[in-house]
């Protein structure tokens, strides 16, 4: 099983009693594919960077979950139908992406970092 992430735009006439449904009507399509449970942020309103079917805002809901390739086949057909939803991608999460976020981190760690002062910098003993 690989980890994933869907991020779904909801039309802008939901409210917390809508998103609510709607968390509970996929957490019921989560079940089905992993015996972990998915994880939910709702993000609420939130504006479109462009309109989408006529609409300048959306609700934004993130799942975060496990589930097999086909099943991702299976959600996204779930998606398309669901006329509440304006928008949706779901993402395979990496699962070396961590090893390499510590990887950075610590080469960072190992660089001084340099200071410039301003007043050099004026002076033209040093560049930025």
């Amino acid at each position: 099983m690989n980890t994933y992430e869907a991020v779904v735009i909801f039309t802008e006439k939901f409210n917390d009693e809508l998103a609510k449904k709607a968390i509970a009507r996929y957490a019921t399509v989560f079940r089905k594919f992993s015996p972990t449970p998915a994880t939910v942020n709702n993000m609420g309103m939130k504006k479109l960077a462009y309109p989408i079917r006529e609409q300048t805002e959306g609700w934004y809901i993130i799942f975060k979950f496990e589930a097999t390739p086909d099943n991702i086949a299976e959600l996204e057909r779930l998606f398309r139908i669901d006329d509440d939803v304006l928008k949706f991608i779901v993402v395979k999460q990496e699962d070396d992406y961590e090893e390499e976020f510590t990887t950075i981190e610590t080469q960072q760690d190992e660089q001084k970092p340099v200071v410039i002062d301003a007043e050099d910098v004026l002076l033209g003993l040093a560049t930025y």
